[in-house]
């Protein structure tokens, strides 16, 4: 399964939130410095495990960790500011609104079905950023490179939620 495809479609979607300034792989930003914000990272921190379904197509669960940086500017008695907050999980619902029960597919047989969100976290221990960690969980499908080449008509790829 290519998540390279898996990737820029994801980033296109969320290029669509006005809002946001950078959608990016994540490569530990938190270790540098982040020059667009809010910026949102993609990370698929899972390995695949795969079946292999009618020799041709195989599946595997797929889990994305999108990951959302707002700079945050202290009050003078070091508090946050509610508004910068309110802003942060405004954007933060606007992901889930646009990933949940999102699927796609392309020319090359590779499918996501419906995704849904699985896990929600919100970091303040960052030094200055709100960090929203938005997960999301769906089942990959993709169709056998051997079998895109087979003279024999290909099955249908049935994409059910497991």
């Amino acid at each position: 399964m290519k998540l390279t495809q898996v990737f820029k479609q994801l980033q296109d979607i969320l290029q669509g939130i006005e809002e946001v300034k950078l959608v990016t792989w994540w490569n530990r930003q938190d270790n540098k410095t982040i020059h667009a914000a809010p910026a949102l990272f993609i990370s698929f921190p899972d390995p695949l495990e795969t079946e292999t379904l009618n020799q041709q197509v195989q599946l595997a669960e797929l889990n994305i960790r999108i990951l959302l940086y707002s700079k945050l500017l202290e009050n003078k008695d070091g508090s946050i500011s509610e508004q910068a907050m309110i802003k942060h999980e405004a954007i933060a619902q606007k992901v889930y609104s646009v990933l949940h029960e999102q699927s796609f597919s392309n020319d090359e047989g590779n499918v996501i079905n419906a995704m849904e969100r699985n896990y929600y976290e919100l970091d303040m221990d960052q030094n200055g950023w709100a960090v929203s960690i938005i997960g999301f969980s769906c089942v990959a499908y993709q169709q056998e490179e051997d079998a895109a080449y087979s003279p024999y008509p290909k099955p249908p790829i049935n994409v059910q939620p497991r």
